[in-house]
This record gives C-alpha cells, sequence and structure tokens, in this order.
C-alpha cells in the first residue's frame, strides 16, 4: 500500500508516538536521514541540532538500519537437505551472467510506447528468469543476514554501504523478472476486455495496468525457483484477479463503486510534479522499478 504524506506522517507521529528518550532519538534520526538526502550540509545540520558532524551521520544511519531491519523480510529458501547442485547454484547465484547484465534499464515514458516494446520483447527465457529469481533471493536473504547481525547503536558505514548494494541490486532484478512478464500482463487486459490492449481506451487501459503490475509486483516475491515453474504461474492467477475486481467495479453502478479501484505501490521519490503529470495523462507512465519494494524509497539516489 502506499504511505501516507509526509504531513500525514508527521501528524501520525504526534499522534501516537510514546515519550521517552528512546522516542526522541528515532525522531532525531529520521530527521538526520530525510535533511541529508534532501541535500542538507551536515555541518549546518549539526548546528541547528546541538550535534556533531559525525553525530548526524551516526543518528541517520542508525534510523536507517533500523527501519530496514523491521521492513527487509528473508526470502525463500530451498527447504532441507539441500543437494550439492543446489548448493551449488546458491553459491554463484550472484555471478550467473544475467544477474549481472541488463538491469536497470529506463521505463518507456508512455503507456503505448511501452506497450510497442513489450511486444516487440516477445516471452521471457526460462534461464534468464531462473538466474535472476534465485539470485535476487540470495542477494535479498544476504542483507537480511546482515541487518539482523549489526550493532545498531553504532552502525558502520562498511555495513551499510554493504546492505544498500544487496538490496538495490536485489530490486534491479526484481524490477527485470516483473517487466519480463509484462506481455502476459497485456495478454491477460486483453482476454478479460475482449479488446487488443492498443483499441482499449487509454483510460481504461492505464487503470487496468496498473492494478495487474501491483499485483504481478507482489506475486514476483511469492515466486518459488527452487520448486521449478515459471513466474508467469503465479503472475497470471494475481494479475487475472486484480484485473477482475477492477473491471466489476468499472462496472458497477456508480453509487456502488469504491473510492479508489487500487493503490498505487509505495514510493516516496515521486516529485509532485510527477504526481498531477500522472494524474491528467493517463498515457504517461511513472518508473515503477523504483519502487518494487516498500523501503526502496530509502535506498535509491
Amino acid at each position: 500500500s502506499s504511505p501516507d504524506s509526509d504531513d500525514q506522517v508527521r501528524s501520525d507521529d504526534r499522534a501516537t508516538r510514546p515519550l521517552g528518550s528512546r522516542s526522541l532519538t528515532q525522531q532525531r534520526g529520521r530527521l538526520c536521514f530525510r535533511a541529508l538526502r534532501f541535500g542538507f550540509a551536515p555541518a549546518d545540520l549539526a548546528r541547528r541540532l546541538s550535534m556533531t558532524p559525525v553525530s548526524v551521520h551516526r543518528a541517520a544511519r542508525r534510523w536507517l538500519a533500523t527501519r530496514l531491519r523491521s521492513l527487509v523480510e528473508p526470502a525463500s529458501m530451498p527447504e532441507p537437505p539441500v543437494s550439492p547442485a543446489v548448493a551449488q547454484l546458491l553459491a554463484d547465484a550472484r555471478s550467473q551472467p544475467y544477474a549481472n547484465v541488463g538491469l536497470g534499464e529506463p521505463v518507456e515514458q508512455t503507456l503505448l510506447g511501452h506497450l510497442a516494446q513489450t511486444e516487440a520483447a516477445g516471452w521471457p527465457a526460462a534461464g534468464i528468469e531462473h538466474q535472476r529469481a534465485v539470485a535476487m533471493r540470495v542477494l535479498k536473504n544476504r542483507a537480511h543476514a546482515t541487518l539482523t547481525v549489526i550493532n545498531l547503536s553504532d552502525v558502520t558505514s562498511a555495513d551499510l554501504d554493504g546492505i544498500t548494494t544487496d538490496l538495490l541490486w536485489a530490486a534491479r532484478l526484481k524490477a527485470e523478472l516483473v517487466r519480463a512478464q509484462h506481455l502476459q500482463l497485456f495478454k491477460t487486459i486483453e482476454a478479460l476486455t475482449g479488446t487488443r490492449a492498443a483499441d482499449l481506451p487509454i483510460a481504461k487501459l492505464s487503470k487496468c495496468y496498473r492494478v495487474a503490475n501491483a499485483a504481478l509486483i507482489d506475486a514476483t516475491d511469492q515466486f518459488d525457483p527452487y520448486k521449478g515453474g515459471r513466474l508467469n504461474a503465479p503472475g497470471s492467477l494475481a494479475m487475472n484477479r486484480a484485473v477482475s475486481r477492477l473491471l466489476s467495479s468499472l462496472d458497477a453502478p456508480v453509487r456502488a463503486r469504491p473510492t479508489a479501484v487500487a493503490a498505487l505501490r509505495a514510493t516516496r521519490i515521486e516529485s509532485p510534479s510527477e504526481l498531477t503529470r500522472q494524474a491528467d495523462d493517463p498515457n504517461h507512465l511513472r518508473d515503477w522499478t523504483r519502487s518494487v519494494w516498500d523501503w526502496q524509497w530509502m535506498l535509491e539516489p
């Protein structure tokens, strides 16, 4: 689900936070983290908060590591006993060719342009999908393991750099797994509407695309590459359910329609102008690859 606005978050914090030194420490850490991301000079921030620049950085690292520890969940792993072949696969997962290349491509800026690009790309290759799915889980689990053992009272830059690298790498892999299923996404929309995607009203296509992509992003976490099969199976089921619910709500009488048919996935990295453009132009496609996990906004440049 999408996070509230910063104003709402501050309001919720005031309403629910407990009194005490720990709460104040967390608030100060959050302030330091966000101020540094917005480009405040550490020395200026330190003067305003009666801290040293070193303490500002330490507070920001502590807050980020604490939040990541609570948000990053371990990925599924093969059940023991693990065969030598599977053990070797896990050991080599990060060095596989497609775990290292073809990542981070920009998203086409228009939905119709993305549709044409997706149709030209065709169906995903099983070998590439498997390499990326395994590597994504290995990286995410390594970051999770590090987060569980680091000393939160004194998080080092080296520890946080390693965690950030693993998580952003895993996010890039997840984005490519999702992107590779977009031909199935458009085929799902076409099957449920009985109309070619390119011939649908752009506003309807945009709504269907957004709810299907959100469902696909979630289904990618549930896909278990160690058990065989393809991401297409859980992905198609999730997209069918999401688009079917949307179409039912659109066909319902006006009074019975929900206020919002689908929430955008969590992201804090869109500017107000970007959100306005998205609302005004259904053909505009936001960069969903930067929000495939709820914690990703904290790590992206």
